[in-house]
């Protein structure tokens, strides 16, 4: 896209045109638009990016940087060799993006945790979930499959809805692409997919127009800027992404998704330190504890929380179950630990 900004607009139509603007309730400010702007030229995307007027509505602003962002992912997708064949059908189609993207994700160098976006994605050869769900929405938009952003509570995925009308989870960064038979929902005015599934995380799943992903992308760099200290900063793309993309705050703040994020928050921390575990152990060795494991699943089942589940296992296996058990009694509600137990039983083989 080739979108120039004129610098000899005079200072007083400026300010007349700053002072109407900011007369619209959540519109940005001429300083916001402009640091905003900047940075998504300096780093988020590669190529061309200007705008002819700093006067812009939001609305305007974000199928702007939109726009920008799905050209370069599109670039990128290319640059990288994902290769898809539109001939196939729409679960063909979606089983071949998986084994290319989750394979890409097998060779990053880093597993970057804020910084997924065109420009980092080509430095560092690595993506978290939102630079995967980015590289499916450019797919699967090639294919026409109709999708959203899904924004489950600390993640995202990519949502389809096949032409036969299956709901697909296509969680692109973690391999997890399957169908779900959801339940929908509205929180505070916003569609959510509910859904109950033991290979997935999560049970409630917002879901919206894709070009939402450029708030996922404000967000984590107000994230960026936490780490390094910046409060200023921080707080400056805390407050943009307030003003064009409010429904995020709105969901987050409802009553039955803060009861979600305890769940899933729960359930994930009690997992962790075995996952850590087993990464710092060899392929090899990883599908021997898995296997192990496997074959002594009901024994496991039984006695989850007592000593005697690690009598007569291999050293990795005693000592990936007692992270577990460790990870499982920090969680103080029963009825989370349950089912984190539940959960974490039915995914043994496939840790």
């Amino acid at each position: 896209m080739n979108f120039e900004h004129s610098s000899e607009v005079s200072e007083s139509s400026e300010n007349e045109n700053l002072e109407e603007m900011e007369q619209s309730e959540g519109e940005l400010s001429f300083e916001e638009r402009q640091h905003l702007v900047e940075k998504w030229k300096k780093d988020v995307i590669d190529g061309k990016f200007n705008i002819d007027d700093g006067q812009i509505s939001n609305q305007r602003l974000k199928e702007i940087l939109s726009e920008s962002l799905m050209e370069d992912i599109a670039e990128l997708s290319n640059e990288w060799g994902i290769e898809l064949d539109d001939s196939l059908s729409d679960e063909e189609y979606i089983e071949k993006m998986r084994v290319q993207v989750s394979g890409l994700a097998k060779k990053c160098r880093i597993d970057t945790h804020w910084d997924s976006w065109p420009k980092k994605m080509r430095e560092d050869e690595g993506f978290n979930c939102v630079g995967a769900t980015l590289l499916g929405i450019n797919a699967l938009n090639g294919k026409g499959i109709e999708s959203y952003y899904g924004n489950p509570w600390g993640h995202v995925v990519n949502i389809a809805k096949l032409s036969n009308g299956k709901w697909m989870y296509v969680d692109l960064r973690n391999n997890i692409v399957k169908e779900i038979y959801p339940e929908m929902i509205s929180l505070e005015g916003n569609s959510v997919l509910r859904i109950d599934d033991e290979n997935i995380d999560y049970k409630l799943i917002p879901i919206h127009d894709n070009s939402i992903a450029v708030g996922s992308i404000i967000g984590n760099l107000s994230g960026l800027e936490a780490e390094k200290g910046s409060e200023e900063e921080q707080d400056i793309y805390q407050n943009i992404k307030q003003k064009l993309f409010p429904e995020f705050t709105e969901i987050e703040e409802a009553g039955e998704m803060q009861v979600e994020r305890e769940r899933v928050e729960s359930i994930q921390e009690a997992e962790e330190g075995a996952r850590n575990y087993l990464r710092e152990l060899s392929e090899e060795r990883i599908r021997e504890v898995v296997r192990e494991a496997t074959i002594k699943k009901e024994a496991i089942r039984n006695s989850i929380l007592e000593a005697s589940v690690l009598e007569g296992c291999s050293d990795e296996l005693q000592e990936f179950l007692r992270l577990m058990v460790t990870g499982l009694n920090s969680i103080d509600k029963k009825e989370i630990r349950e089912e984190a137990i539940s959960r974490f039983l039915s995914r043994l083989s496939k840790f």
